[in-house]
């Protein structure tokens, strides 16, 4: 709680968590989206993947396995949690193969998927990555978190 009150008196973090705080009193959808997916989806990640092309979706695997180990080890070293990942899978897989040179993602968090992103574009050998979020109001110098796995 002291975080969040060193925070809010931060004229650049105010009208954020105002904001915030009023979307806590908002009806919470997030059961029935997850209830609409539940009924509406055709594919997992895996069987689209093979569908779009199965030759890449192979070759990604190793990438997403060291991907993985990699922001393990890294969320490992902190005493806090900054939530999991997107689906970085299909994020990796669809930058792979459609090789964008920009990407534009909000909502960046602990950065599953600016990792995933920022590999895959390394990969195609070139293009780039524009983020943004808002930092983790409940900690202590939230800013440093925003985009952890992606920061060297």
């Amino acid at each position: 709680m002291k975080n969040i009150i060193l925070n809010f008196l931060k004229i650049n973090f105010f009208f954020v968590i105002i904001k915030k705080i009023f979307k806590r009193f908002e009806k919470n959808t997030s059961r029935e989206a997850r209830i609409w997916a539940k009924l509406n989806v055709k594919y997992t990640t895996e069987e689209f993947c093979r569908l779009v092309d199965s030759k890449l979706y192979d070759e990604i695997l190793v990438d997403i396995f060291l991907i993985e180990k990699e922001a393990k080890k890294k969320l490992s070293k902190l005493n806090i949690s900054l939530g999991g990942g997107g689906n970085y899978t299909l994020l990796y897989f669809l930058v792979r193969k459609f090789k964008p040179k920009i990407v534009v993602e909000t909502g960046v968090a602990a950065g599953w998927s600016s990792l995933a992103i920022l590999r895959a574009l390394a990969s195609n050998f070139g293009g780039k990555l524009y983020s943004s979020d808002f930092p983790y109001f409940r900690l202590k110098n939230p800013e440093q978190y925003v985009g952890y796995l992606a920061k060297n």
